[in-house]
């Protein structure tokens, strides 16, 4: 997709969305964006674009750079171990 390199992350994300939903026609092949938002993120290099605020400016994003999107990095949640009761 083509953005401004002034536009802001979430504008990037708009734009993505838009290209895909123009390639199908009917509501069967919808997809839910907040399902992939939740399990992917856009990347610029080693950088997560995780503030939607963000100017692309912000991440070097310049014109013919490619953003990728990996599959998130689990968050690590702090889990206590239970102490098994005997």
């Amino acid at each position: 997709v083509q953005i401004a390199r002034s536009a802001a992350v979430w504008e990037l994300k708009a734009a993505i969305e838009g290209f895909f939903i123009g390639l199908y026609d009917d509501m069967a092949n919808a997809i839910t964006w907040q399902h992939v938002w939740s399990h992917f993120c856009l990347c610029f290099k080693d950088e997560k674009l995780t503030d939607d605020k963000a100017t692309l400016r912000v991440f070097g994003i310049k014109d013919g750079d490619e953003v990728t999107m990996p599959r998130k990095c689990q968050r690590q949640l702090h889990r206590q171990r239970r102490n098994p009761k005997f």
